[in-house]
C-alpha cells in the first residue's frame, strides 16, 4: 500500500474470527486462512482451508467445510506454523479431542493427521512432550528451519516458556522438541500473531497476562542458532499495545497495527520507530510477506 488502505473482500467463511491466524504461502502466491470459528463450537465449526490471492482480490476453497467431520479439525487459541522447506501447513493442539495435522500443499490434501499429540509427532518430531497451551506467540523461523512458541496460557496460567521445533541430524525424526525458561521476555497469557520469524531470529511485540490487565510494548528478537534473547527498543508511540504483526521483506520492516487503524512502523536495521497514524502519510509502498499487489 502507498500510504493507504487496501480493502479486500471478506473470507468468505463469514464467522466471527478468533484466535487464529493468516499465513503468506510463497509456492501459490496466496494468504491462507484456517480455523479459529470459536462461535462455532470447538471441533464442529467452521474447518475449510482458504486462500485469497491479492492480485485478482478473489478467495478460492482448497479445503471443503465438513464442520470437522473429517480433516483437520476447527479449533481456537492455537499454534500454526508455514513450514516453507516442507510446503506445508501445520496445526497444533487446542481443547478439541484432536491434536492436529499437517496440510500438504503439493498434495493439496491433510497429511499426519492425529488424535493425540503422539500421533500427531509420529515419524515427525522426536521427544515432542510439549503441554498444550493457549494464545502463544508463534512462527517458523526460515533461516534456521525451526519452529518457535512462546509464552501463552496453560490452565490458566501465564508461562515464560521458550519452545523449538528445530532440526534434528541424527534423525530419524526430522525434528525434535526442546524447551526452556531462558533470560528474556517476560511472562505473558495472550500474544498470539505477535511473533515473526525472519532469517534466524524470532521477533516478539508485546502481548498481555490473563485479565488483559497487565499490556506490554516491549519488542524482542531471539536468535534461535544461540537461543538467545535481545531486547530491542520498546515501542515509543503509546499506539498499538498489543498490536498485531505483519512485515515487509525488503527492506526488513514490521508493521504493527491495531485496532482503529492505529500503525506503527518497526525498522530492524536501524532499531527504530515510527509512528505512520493519523493519518497515513509519504510513499511507503507495502509487499507484506513478499506478496505482489498487497
Amino acid at each position: 500500500m502507498s500510504g493507504t488502505w487496501t480493502s479486500y473482500p471478506n473470507d468468505p467463511a463469514g464467522y466471527a474470527m478468533g484466535w487464529t491466524r493468516a499465513h503468506w504461502i510463497s509456492t501459490i502466491q496466496r494468504f491462507v486462512c484456517f480455523a479459529g470459528d470459536s462461535h462455532g463450537g470447538y471441533g464442529v465449526g467452521n474447518n475449510s482451508l482458504r486462500a485469497l490471492d491479492p492480485v485478482t482480490k478473489a478467495w478460492s476453497t482448497l479445503y471443503p467445510n465438513n464442520r470437522s467431520t473429517a480433516g483437520v479439525w476447527n479449533r481456537d487459541n492455537h499454534p500454526q506454523f508455514y513450514v516453507p522447506s516442507r510446503d506445508e501447513l501445520w496445526v497444533l493442539q487446542s481443547s478439541v479431542p484432536q491434536y492436529g495435522g499437517r496440510w500438504d500443499f503439493r498434495l493439496g490434501q491433510w497429511v499426519g493427521v492425529g488424535v493425540t499429540r503422539a500421533e500427531f509427532a509420529a515419524g515427525l518430531i522426536a521427544g515432542f512432550t510439549m503441554r498444550t497451551l493457549e494464545n502463544p506467540a508463534n512462527g517458523w523461523v526460515p533461516g534456521a528451519d525451526t519452529g518457535v512458541i512462546f509464552g501463552g496460557n496453560i490452565e490458566g496460567n501465564e508461562t515464560g516458556l521458550t519452545r523449538l521445533i528445530k532440526p534434528n541430524p541424527a534423525g530419524p525424526e526430522p525434528y525434535r522438541y526442546w524447551e526452556e525458561i531462558l533470560p528474556g521476555p517476560s511472562k505473558r497469557a495472550n500474544i498470539q500473531n505477535q511473533g515473526i520469524g525472519v532469517g534466524e531470529s524470532f521477533y516478539l511485540y508485546g502481548g498481555s497476562m490473563m485479565a488483559g490487565v497487565t499490556k506490554h510494548r516491549d519488542f524482542w528478537r531471539l536468535h534461535v542458532p544461540t537461543r538467545t534473547w535481545l531486547r530491542l527498543a520498546d515501542n515509543p508511540t503509546g499506539k498499538c499495545v498489543g498490536g498485531f504483526c505483519t512485515m515487509d521483506l525488503i527492506p526488513p520492516r514490521f508493521l504493527i497495527v491495531s485496532a482503529g487503524r492505529n500503525a506503527v512502523l518497526y525498522d530492524i536495521q536501524r532499531d527504530t520507530w515510527r509512528d505512520l497514524d493519523p493519518p497515513w502519510t509519504g510513499t511507503e509502498t507495502w509487499r507484506v510477506r513478499g506478496a505482489p499487489g498487497a
